[in-house]
């Protein structure tokens, strides 16, 4: 359930993890808090709220749920990050680390400029899952997203799986205006797929051109 400013400070920085050079042995990744807030499309001078929000990112917990009932894995999101003389310094866990080794694409397909364009934190988020099923030659995926139940989509794009219990609210006032924005703002093309058990819908996929 991450704000909007969050939501881009999270991105940006990954993807700076990925192409900045590993550090000398003792030190630390950085990027100038300029540079951190022009990829974000963070034009604000109130850097104390910027400061507080990735305060709030670096206690924001990422987890994986493991193959059987009850099996997890949980990290903070940053583990180490100071701000001095206009720089961010900043570390991950070492299976935060291991595990972005292993979706490589996934941070590669992100489009940093189009992304700053949405103002929706929910556009951010349905972006972030579908750049990574658009068609290309790394990936090789032709049609778009699995099938997301509908659960698991409310809760990664309001952060509660139980939000909006009627699926017409959900539809119009999360899912429908997501879906415009990125396909006005970004250099993603998506559609959403319905799949239904009688008349009520079970599940949602994604075509992404």
């Amino acid at each position: 359930n991450l704000s909007v400013v969050q939501r881009m400070a999270y991105a940006v920085v990954l993807k700076h993890f990925y192409n900045a050079p590993k550090p000398p042995k003792g030190e630390f990744r950085w990027i100038p808090v300029a540079d951190l807030c022009k990829m974000m499309g963070y034009v604000s001078t109130d850097f104390f709220y910027l400061d507080e929000q990735l305060f709030k990112l670096q206690k924001t917990i990422i987890e994986w749920k493991g193959d059987k009932e009850g099996e997890f894995t949980r990290v903070n999101f940053f583990s180490y990050v100071m701000l001095k003389d206009g720089v961010m310094y900043y570390d991950f866990h070492p299976v935060l680390q291991a595990h972005m080794a292993d979706k490589k694409n996934l941070f590669a397909l992100l489009d940093l400029g189009a992304m700053k364009n949405l103002k929706s934190r929910h556009s951010i988020a349905l972006y972030e899952i579908c750049a990574r099923f658009k068609p290309n030659g790394k990936t090789g995926y032709r049609w778009g997203t699995p099938c997301f139940t509908l659960e698991d989509l409310k809760d990664v794009l309001t952060g509660n799986p139980d939000s909006y219990p009627a699926i017409k609210d959900f539809k119009k006032r999360v899912l429908n205006p997501s879906i415009k924005e990125i396909n006005d703002k970004t250099n993603l093309d998506i559609e959403a797929e319905f799949q239904k058990q009688g008349r009520r819908i079970i599940g949602v996929r994604f075509s992404v051109g």
